[in-house]
């Protein structure tokens, strides 16, 4: 193998941007009227994962995707539209399993 060794000048910029995350968990707990402290507590999430996920700042894994989806589903939205994996996190690949 291998490896190759560069160096950068100190006097050169590099802007890397992370990849957009992008989820609507927010906008929808806003519709449904529910604080995102009452979400953590139904889920059995932290709220800073919650708040994290929220504000963009984190992505969460498939396990708790699917988890923000079941909760949405079976106990806040009895009665009224589902939610989809696509509602929720657009970016994701996987539905609920």
């Amino acid at each position: 193998m291998f490896f190759f060794k560069y160096t950068i000048p100190m006097n050169k910029h590099i802007n890397i941007k992370p990849k957009q995350i992008v989820n609507n968990l927010k906008r929808i707990l806003t519709e449904l009227g529910v604080k995102q402290t009452e979400f953590a507590t139904v889920s059995g999430l932290s709220i800073s994962t919650i708040s994290k996920i929220c504000s963009h700042v984190m992505n969460p894994g498939e396990v708790t995707k699917n988890k923000i989806i079941r909760v949405l589903n079976e106990k806040l939205c009895i009665g009224r539209k589902s939610f989809s994996m696509k509602d929720v996190f657009p970016d994701s690949l996987n539905e609920v399993k």
